[in-house]
């Protein structure tokens, strides 16, 4: 049976990380932030995780990154968009 899967955006040292590792042992995890480095380690110890590099930003990229997902994934079950807080000033 295959496994569902669950999409992380902005996946990072904290938040992030730690729901891909929670979710890893249920879902086919997709990793999405603007640096690979991070995602890439990650997915590499992660089962049945894959990282994609993209600046959701930027809508163009993000909407080829979503229809990349759909073709090879399929559609998520789950979604988490991890934020976080800025101050300017």
């Amino acid at each position: 049976m295959s496994r569902e899967v669950a999409l992380v955006v902005e996946v990072g040292r904290a938040t992030g990380e730690a729901v891909c590792r929670q979710w890893s042992d249920r879902y086919k995890l997709i990793l999405i932030a603007r640096s690979k480095e991070v995602i890439a380690a990650l997915a590499d110890e992660l089962p049945d995780a894959h990282a994609l590099r993209c600046d959701v930003a930027n809508r163009h990229a993000w909407g080829t990154t979503l229809r990349r997902i759909l073709a090879e994934f399929g559609q998520p079950k789950r979604i988490l968009i991890n934020t976080e807080a800025a101050a300017l000033g």
